[in-house]
């Protein structure tokens, strides 16, 4: 399960949106942060958390 929030705070549109994505690192967790990362990355700024079991 991919848990994701995005972050803006209403100051200035210009600056890329915080994305903080917390995962358990299974297969739909991989395709998601796939998907992320093809995207643009001037528009946002991903922080990722993992959880190892």
């Amino acid at each position: 399960m991919v848990t994701v929030f995005v972050v803006s705070g209403g100051v200035a549109e210009a600056a890329p949106h915080r994305i903080l994505v917390d995962t358990d690192m299974d297969t739909d967790d991989l395709f998601a942060l796939l998907y992320l990362l093809k995207q643009n990355r001037s528009e946002f700024d991903l922080k990722v958390r993992t959880l190892a079991a």
